[in-house]
């Protein structure tokens, strides 16, 4: 699914996705997203922004 990604914007989106399909409550949804963002070349901070969004 990472491989998809051609560009920061479509990382950030497919990570949005994924985040938005699934509720991380647990230990192996938490380690996908983590091995997600990982893969996509995520920074972070980036990360934490699409988080706080996702629960706004």
């Amino acid at each position: 699914m990472a491989a998809l990604a051609e560009t920061p914007e479509e990382a950030a989106e497919i990570y949005g996705a994924a985040l938005a399909a699934i509720d991380p409550d647990t230990v192996a949804e938490k380690f996908f997203l983590r091995q997600l963002a990982s893969a996509l070349k995520l920074d972070p901070a980036l990360v934490s922004e699409i988080q706080a969004a996702a629960v706004a």
